[in-house]
């Protein structure tokens, strides 16, 4: 290779070199020019939301109820960038809310991040922005006429119920019935306590979480045997478990009475009542309504560690959800006196008594895909929506043109709709010997 070749090949190396120094010097300039700008100039935080109403909501606000912890302000810019890339949880506006619900959500609450994170809200100036509407048949009661102005094409409508067909069919009578008229096909999914709802919401269920809030119990803290609490008396099943009790009593069971049924309302601490009792008379207020197992059941009585006495649901329902030998079911008794004398002698006998909490110590089921239950360890706005957020986030939308009347009613057990009460009290005496 000649000199001057050589030559020339260097001084084009020199200035490519020369020429990348350069290039590298520039890029850096402007990066630093641009975070420097950023610094300056931080994006707003309304252009996260331009779809939304939350214009003027704090960093700190809407960083809440996207479940993003609040970082530092002077990371305010590293916020809007994380907002930016997440989802819009589903908002659950409670539209159809009756009174006794209202003290627990005064204001806008965001469910765990195991629930969905939904953002569950009383407002309706959030309507154009809410996925789900929810109603409760008890709105309908008092506010038949107030419904929404508008429905988007995105809404979805949803009917949530803790109480059973005959509570609804007969306690506001006519008023009632604009569900299952008016707006009987305006709905897409149900959340209530029954196995065929969209969303199950039980008052208990036995599984994992179930055990890890069980309360201990001492067996010699257990002096007394049985109680029974009643505060609502007018439903026909209501009379006749008061009724029941009254037989039990006049058999010999040693029953402790609390409630309005009874004029002698607890003041104290209902917990430490239970503690004291082997028994809890869990009579339901309706007979052989579907799947309808409260907490009478559930909360005062297995939770509680009590044995539950149970009256009102069918065997069979109760058998599918609870633990293995937890209860003593009523029917299972050619009499109450048999009935009596077995709680008796389960009383003078703690190893018998006890094999009703080996269940305890049995590894539950899994839970099913569309049954919740809070159980006790979460706040109560969780165990209400956790199921219905869970669903709605998935991507559900429930069914079109669903028919409350031909699911609610047409798909109950007969015997919980009977209101002739001279009837039922007349098949009571019989089954049950009393005159």
């Amino acid at each position: 290779m000649n000199v001057f070749l050589q030559n020339e090949i260097n001084l084009y190396y020199l200035f490519a070199m020369r020429f990348s120094i350069r290039s590298l010097a520039i890029s850096s300039c402007f990066l630093l020019l641009i975070i420097f700008i950023l610094k300056l100039f931080p994006p707003r935080i309304e252009q996260v939301f331009h779809q939304s109403n939350y214009k003027g909501t704090t960093v700190g606000e809407i960083v809440n109820i996207y479940n993003v912890e609040k970082s530092e302000k002077s990371h305010e810019s590293s916020v809007n960038i994380v907002l930016s890339t997440i989802t819009k949880p589903k908002v659950i506006l409670f539209w159809g809310m009756p009174e006794f619900l209202q003290k627990y959500l005064l204001i806008s609450r965001t469910l765990s991040t195991a629930c969905g994170g939904c953002i569950v809200t009383p407002d309706r100036n959030h309507l154009n922005d809410s996925d789900v509407l929810l109603f409760h048949p008890e709105y309908f009661t008092i506010y038949k006429t107030i419904m929404p102005p508008t429905r988007l094409p995105n809404h979805i409508y949803v009917l949530m119920s803790g109480e059973n067909p005959y509570y609804t069919r007969y306690a506001f009578e006519k008023r009632m019935d604009v569900i299952f008229n008016e707006y009987d096909k305006i709905f897409n999914m149900t959340v209530s306590y029954r196995r065929d709802s969209d969303i199950v919401n039980n008052y208990g269920i036995w599984q994992k979480d179930m055990l890890k809030t069980i309360q201990p119990f001492s067996l010699k803290k257990k002096t007394k045997l049985a109680i029974m609490l009643a505060s609502e008396c007018w439903r026909a099943g209501s009379q006749l478990r008061i009724k029941l009790s009254d037989a039990l009593v006049e058999e010999g069971l040693n029953l402790t009475r609390y409630g309005e049924c009874f004029g002698s309302r607890y003041e104290g601490n209902i917990t430490e009542l239970l503690y004291q009792y082997k028994f809890f008379m869990s009579f339901e207020n309706s007979i052989h309504c579907k799947d309808y197992i409260t907490e009478k059941f559930w909360v005062n009585s297995l939770w509680n560690g009590v044995v539950p006495v149970v009256w009102g649901p069918l065997k069979e329902d109760i058998v599918r959800v609870a633990p293995p030998n937890s209860f003593i079911y009523v029917d299972d008794f050619e009499s109450l006196k048999d009935l009596v004398q077995y709680l008796n002698y389960l009383d003078k006998n703690d190893d018998e008594y006890l094999k009703y909490f080996a269940w305890r110590n049995l590894e539950p089921p899994e839970r099913q895909p569309n049954i919740y239950c809070a159980c006790g360890k979460m706040n109560l706005v969780d165990e209400k929506f956790c199921g219905l957020c869970r669903t709605v986030t998935d991507g559900s939308k429930g069914k079109p043109n669903l028919s409350l009347s031909k699911w609610w009613y047409g798909g109950e057990n007969p015997d919980c709709l009977q209101n002739n009460f001279t009837q039922l009290e007349l098949d009571f005496n019989k089954q049950y010997g009393i005159k």
